[in-house]
């Protein structure tokens, strides 16, 4: 297939793409390049996009921070490695990251939201259960462990608890 090579069609084939969700600029240079537009016709589009303010790396990964730790409690590691794969620079990511919530605070709030479904099993299966989640979503040992710690000592409230 030939590359595409008309500037009107690619900003085209740009602005749909910045219209379903925002992009970092190295994210929207790779997606012209899979679209058969040539790179040096892709960069001009990611420059004129930038100049046009539709592109931010540094929104873009804060914004990509906020909601991955708001709706998935996403570790620092896996946001780190997800926003590599999209071609943001080292420095943002740092950036972007340190102004996020804290690791243990992210496995604490998950493990607290997750442990009232595991009520019907033993402690054993409960640790096990809640370890895998939290290693899925790119925690640390030593998070884990913390967050474990935390929410498997807390009292559990429920329908039984009568004392009065």
């Amino acid at each position: 297939m030939s590359k595409l090579t008309d500037g009107d069609q690619a900003h085209q084939i740009a602005l749909r793409r910045l219209s379903v969700r925002a992009r970092s600029c190295g994210e929207l240079r790779q997606d012209l390049i899979d679209r058969h537009v040539e790179e040096s016709l892709a960069d001009q589009i990611v420059e004129r996009c930038l100049r046009a303010g539709l592109l931010d790396d540094k929104k873009f990964a804060e914004s990509w921070v906020s909601s991955r730790q708001r709706t998935r409690s996403m570790s620092a590691k896996n946001l780190r490695r997800e926003l590599s794969a999209k071609q943001v620079s080292e420095d943002i990511i740092t950036e972007a990251i340190a102004g996020g919530e804290d690791d243990i605070v992210l496995a604490l709030d998950f493990a607290r939201r997750r442990v009232s479904s595991l009520h019907r099993y033993d402690q054993e299966t409960k640790t096990r259960r809640l370890s895998g989640q939290l290693e899925r979503r790119g925690f640390s040992y030593s998070v884990i462990r913390q967050a474990l710690e935390a929410v498997l000592d807390e009292p559990e409230i429920g329908i039984l608890d009568t004392d009065e």
